[in-house]
């Protein structure tokens, strides 16, 4: 979705529809929301699941604990991701920067105290990536709603929930071209 978001949004700008930009937005919020919510079981049963393909014991009960701790990174990128590209699309790159500098300082401070200092093993490091994920996306939110795109947001919209099935197949689309290159260099 995050690149259906960068063309939606990269042609509103280009178009000067820059209204439409925070439309399609919060579009992709919706479609990547809902996508996140359709794999959450695969996040919570991955131990069972890894069990029943014929995943040794220790290696089923290590996923499905780690996995665990991906459900705050897998909705931290239905926000990130699209929110970045929706900040480049509008030539805002050095405030994707600045923000993305911060969050991968504070991370490294964060990992440093939870996992060296305090001795957190897995689970302090896991909290680190998640706190420094999310107060990065808290950051961009404050950037949107606080006024510093005032051409492109225009605040939250019933029109987003309109004309869904276009953005839908783009963003499919989107996702097996992106799936297809990993495979295609095997």
């Amino acid at each position: 979705m995050s690149s259906a978001t960068e063309t939606l949004c990269g042609q509103a700008y280009g178009a000067e529809q820059y209204h439409m930009m925070g439309v399609y937005l919060q579009r992709s919020w919706i479609i990547d929301g809902v996508t996140a919510t359709i794999l959450l079981p695969l996040f919570i049963f991955t131990t069972p699941i890894l069990r029943l393909i014929g995943q040794e014991e220790n290696i089923a009960i290590e996923a499905g604990k780690i996995s665990l701790w991906f459900i705050p990174i897998l909705y931290y990128f239905v926000f990130g991701l699209t929110i970045q590209m929706y900040l480049q699309a509008q030539q805002k790159n050095k405030i994707v920067g600045w923000f993305s500098a911060s969050s991968f300082l504070l991370h490294v401070l964060l990992s440093w105290l939870f996992v060296i200092k305090l001795g957190f093993g897995l689970a302090g490091a896991m909290s680190s990536f998640i706190i420094s994920s999310w107060l990065l996306v808290i950051g961009e939110f404050v950037y949107i709603f606080g006024g510093w795109c005032p051409n492109t947001w225009k605040g939250f919209t019933k029109a987003a929930f309109a004309d869904m099935l276009p953005l839908i197949k783009l963003s499919i689309s989107s996702g097996v071209m992106i799936w297809q290159v990993p495979i295609l260099t095997i």
